[in-house]
């Protein structure tokens, strides 16, 4: 067994589909054991504190080398985790790690961020030694202005999931050196606050001049000047729907000229299908010069149908259109059967009938587990 070439018993495990199979491999023999741990960490996320700090460190300080396997942190932050010994711990296994491609943080208790703090400081040390591939953070209020700056120019894909900025300028947070990365291109916002005048500083807009995605709600003064700083690189756009609960959307806007623009996506929800306000947004869309749209309805109950006068407008907006995009049609409900995929079927292709006619529409339902607030899941 211990004959067998190390890249060629990797190989293998990287074939077995399943938890329990690898776990059966890896005690086949020692050499079996590294390959079967490489591939476990790399696509599982290690979660802390779902293991305690102080378990993962003695692991860590048994297995050394396991800790350049690991790819995925997910790092929740707990009252408890700012104290001693947890802070003791948290930090000594986070200096293990020095090969990180994937980090989350989740902030349930809405715990303030304090510059100077442990934790505090304990992240951002920890952020600046890795190279990221994505940063996800979530939870967390009145975040510095300062810390903008560095986490768009920490991984090429960063979400921001229920955050806000310090709008106190008297509190803005201590200077925070810079990682030198690239800029980020890929950036989500989701029930974020009005993060505008913090993201066009002048101090954060220069790292959105790579922008490549764009994750945003519908609607609002900051998605549209953002989409306008970037223009000229935006390939992808997806607007989440407008009933987020934070202050009422502006007037439908046209977009600007996006000259490498090449995929649209909006995502409706319930209480939206039919109003004005979303069918002129959807119908500025459709004028875009773009490759494809994709708009899904979150439509949960069977009860969800669209007009006539809606997809009339929707038609008309097609109208002018020498070459038309590829429209698809998603639809997501928990009920069973077919009967309403159907009827959205139905009344989508009687709506848009050129867009049917010529093939350059498609309809399908779409799973739960197709719906995801990180950039990964959404296009």
């Amino acid at each position: 067994m211990d004959t067998i070439p190390a890249d060629l018993l990797e190989a293998i495990a990287d074939e077995i589909p399943d938890y329990a199979s690898l776990k059966a491999f890896s005690l086949t023999g020692s050499s079996f054991r590294a390959p079967s741990q490489r591939i476990l960490l790399r696509t599982k996320k290690l979660k802390i504190p779902a293991v305690s700090a102080e378990k993962i460190l003695d692991f860590l300080e048994e297995s050394p080398h396991v800790a350049g396997y690991v790819r995925a942190l997910e790092l929740t932050l707990l009252p408890t985790l700012a104290a001693l010994p947890s802070l003791t711990y948290t930090e000594e296994v986070l200096g293990k790690f020095k090969n990180m491609a994937h980090l989350t943080i989740i902030n349930p208790y809405r715990c303030r961020w304090v510059d100077g703090s442990g934790m505090s400081l304990i992240i951002l040390d920890f952020i600046r030694r890795q190279t990221l591939q994505s940063l996800h953070l979530s939870s967390f209020d009145q975040l510095p202005a300062n810390l903008f700056p560095f986490f768009l120019s920490s991984a090429p894909t960063v979400t921001l999931l229920k955050v806000s900025a310090e709008t106190d300028s008297s509190r803005l947070g201590d200077d925070v050196t810079i990682p030198v990365l690239s800029k980020v291109e890929s950036l989500a916002l989701y029930y974020t606050a009005d993060l505008g005048e913090v993201l066009l500083s002048p101090r954060c807009s220069p790292h959105l001049q790579n922008l490549r995605r764009f994750w945003g709600p519908l609607g609002f003064q900051f998605t549209r000047d953002i989409i306008g700083a970037s223009s000229n690189t935006l390939q992808e756009i997806c607007f989440d729907g407008i009933d987020i609960g934070i202050s009422p959307p502006i007037s439908p806007f046209p977009l600007p000229d996006l000259p490498s623009l090449r995929f649209l996506k909006v995502v409706i929800r319930p209480g939206e299908r039919d109003t004005q306000w979303l069918v002129e947004m959807i119908c500025s869309m459709l004028k875009v010069a773009v490759e494809s749209v994709y708009v899904l309805f979150l439509a949960r109950y069977a009860s969800f149908v669209l007009s006539d006068r809606t997809m009339d407008t929707l038609n008309e907006a097609l109208r002018g259109r020498v070459h038309l995009p590829w429209l698809r049609w998603g639809i997501y409900y928990k009920a069973e059967g077919d009967e309403l995929l159907d009827n959205f079927r139905a009344a989508v292709e009687r709506g848009i009938p050129r867009a049917h006619s010529v093939g350059r529409l498609s309809v399908e339902r779409v799973s739960s587990g197709e719906i995801s607030y990180w950039p990964s899941g959404i296009l």
